[in-house]
């Protein structure tokens, strides 16, 4: 679609990108394999564009993704051999796209394994399957012991299913050296002590997330799931960046009116922000229903305009006001809502997240098709 039809756009760097998955890939080692995971439109940096630099660019084996649109939306555009891991749980009705398509489920119900296995003899296909341990998040799995136990049985006994993979999801990881972590972990390597005692040969055993990726190196397995560590946010509670990443995304939009604020006037509903001093507004047409995390909008947070930093003052589903008082602007210049200006004034994803007291990828997954993306290579 054409630029000049929308209001703004995301700048992928693929550089930044490449800089990035290398500096992970040195961090785990050449005996860890990465698999990225691009759920939540990559988060937010467009889920076809970022399975291609992945398979294509870096040669991953497995993307990793949370729901089966996202993985027919891959294998749609192109990217037939890559293996695709859905991480969340799937109807029985999403069965027979799951086969036909070659999709890799998670795998932690004697019901579903059956019904897959129906399927996949239907079809003639041998599905790959990989089995969820639940080990403390309280969302999907299976629990090591005879529940696990009686999920092999049944798997063992079935025809067109292949284990090919173990898995389990910290909870608490975003932490350094997180106690909760570690005992996850322990009761993890129970579920592979089982499947050692039935010799499965797995390809992929992991556990570790982002945070866990950062920190948890007795815990990363054949591979660690990388979901926004591979795109250069860190996602750390304490907002650091450990592994110095660099990110990838830049969110800019432009000026499309200016006028002043005298003292008493108000802009906003419900006269959100009222000046006390004579004030220069400038309005942006983007907002939360482009994705813009709200609170920033409504806290004051932090804007670029050109290359200065200023703060937003009100906020709404299309359009937000931003004070430019002391700022040479006109109407057309750019805003960056997050990452660098053209001068190179930064805005992390990183810094909003601390300054909203919210995890990274709050200010990303939200970001929709409204906006263009652009995907950069120079040099």
């Amino acid at each position: 679609m054409e630029s000049e039809l929308y209001n703004s756009y995301i700048e992928v760097d693929l550089n930044a990108l490449d800089y990035t998955f290398d500096t992970v890939k040195a961090h785990v080692g050449d005996a860890v394999g990465i698999i990225p995971v691009l759920k939540s439109n990559a988060y937010g940096h467009g889920l076809v564009e970022m399975a291609r630099f992945f398979a294509l660019d870096k040669k991953v084996e497995l993307i990793a993704v949370s729901q089966l649109i996202e993985a027919v939306a891959i294998r749609r555009n192109g990217m037939a051999d890559v293996g695709i891991l859905i991480l969340g749980g799937l109807l029985d009705r999403q069965i027979p796209a799951v086969v036909e398509h070659g999709i890799q489920p998670a795998l932690f119900d004697c019901d579903f394994a059956r019904k897959l296995s129906a399927e996949a003899v239907r079809q003639g296909r041998t599905v790959r399957v990989q089995v969820k341990i639940e080990t403390g998040m309280g969302r999907i799995g299976i629990k090591p012991g005879a529940a696990l136990a009686a999920l092999l049985d049944t798997v063992a006994a079935l025809p067109g299913l292949e284990i090919t993979g173990f898995f389990t999801h910290f909870a608490t990881a975003e932490s350094e050296d997180e106690p909760y972590a570690r005992e996850q972990h322990r009761i993890f390597l129970q579920a592979l002590a089982e499947a050692d005692a039935r010799s499965l040969s797995l390809r992929y055993v992991h556990c570790c997330n982002t945070g866990g990726t950062t920190w948890f190196r007795e815990a990363f397995g054949t591979h660690v799931r990388a979901g926004c560590i591979v795109l250069g946010i860190p996602s750390m509670n304490n907002y650091s960046n450990p592994l110095g990443l660099r990110e990838a995304l830049t969110w800019r939009a432009a000026i499309t009116f200016i006028h002043w604020l005298e003292p008493g006037e108000s802009c906003g509903y419900e006269r959100f922000f009222v000046a006390q001093k004579r004030t220069r507004v400038a309005i942006i047409n983007v907002g939360y229903g482009d994705g813009l995390y709200r609170p920033i909008s409504t806290s004051g947070g932090p804007v670029i305009v050109g290359d200065t930093r200023t703060r937003f003052l009100a906020g709404c589903m299309d359009q937000c006001i931003i004070d430019v008082t002391d700022i040479d602007c006109a109407v057309g210049d750019e805003v960056t809502l997050i990452g660098r200006s053209r001068g190179g004034a930064a805005l992390s994803i990183n810094e909003l997240s601390e300054v909203c007291g919210q995890t990274s990828t709050m200010f990303t997954v939200t970001l929709n098709d409204r906006i263009e993306r652009r995907y950069v290579r120079r040099g």
